[in-house]
């Protein structure tokens, strides 16, 4: 009998506290891997807070990918989204909704470390003089003044935020959360650190 293969990813997030998880299911992933169990906030979240109330339902939120909000906390995905790919799998359905599998037995565990990751994907930015991420720092969706955030509107329904013209260019889509391209950045350093364990 094979031995099913589960990888279960811990992104390490300095003064991030609300938890969410994702499991992925797919059969023929890359690296023997079937399973992604992700525990994680924000960071990871591909869609659990509800419709109503939660602001990454709505716009400006998905504006890159896939055009429309889907609960992520980005313009585009989330790095969940970019290592489920990596690994051959489909991309993550947001854990209020998966089916439980209480199969757990012969599993990997794998600690990413984000924060590794950012502060290499901000230094090499900066040092390179890239066109990407020139001010590393700078989010492109930002409120148009202090008491309002990506996102927001005021009581009439009018935006209250601005978008930068090119988000690709961001580092940060908001003032907390990394944009696709962002994430595709960091990801590219973790999927290095991956390669290299198997």
């Amino acid at each position: 009998m094979t031995k099913t293969k589960f990888l279960i990813s811990l992104y390490l997030l300095i003064l991030q506290n609300c938890a969410s998880g994702v499991e992925v299911f797919a059969h023929d992933g890359k690296h023997g891997f079937e399973k992604l169990f992700v525990f994680g906030d924000s960071y990871a979240d591909t869609g659990n807070g509800g419709k109503d109330s939660v602001a990454s339902w709505k716009e400006p939120y998905g504006i890159t990918f896939p055009g429309n909000p889907t609960g992520r906390w980005s313009d585009g995905r989330v790095m969940t989204d970019l290592f489920a790919s990596f690994l051959g799998l489909h991309s993550p359905e947001p854990y209020q909704l998966r089916n439980r599998n209480p199969e757990n037995n012969g599993f990997a565990v794998v600690i990413i470390d984000i924060y590794e990751a950012f502060t290499t994907v901000i230094r090499s930015r900066q040092q390179q003089g890239r066109k990407g991420f020139e001010k590393p720092l700078q989010p492109c969706c930002v409120g148009v003044s202090s008491e309002f955030g990506c996102g927001s509107v005021d009581g009439s329904g009018a935006k209250k935020y601005t978008v930068c013209a090119e988000p690709e260019s961001s580092l940060f889509w908001d003032n907390i959360h990394p944009s696709d391209g962002g994430w595709a950045a960091i990801s590219s350093f973790i999927q290095a650190t991956i390669e290299k364990l198997y």
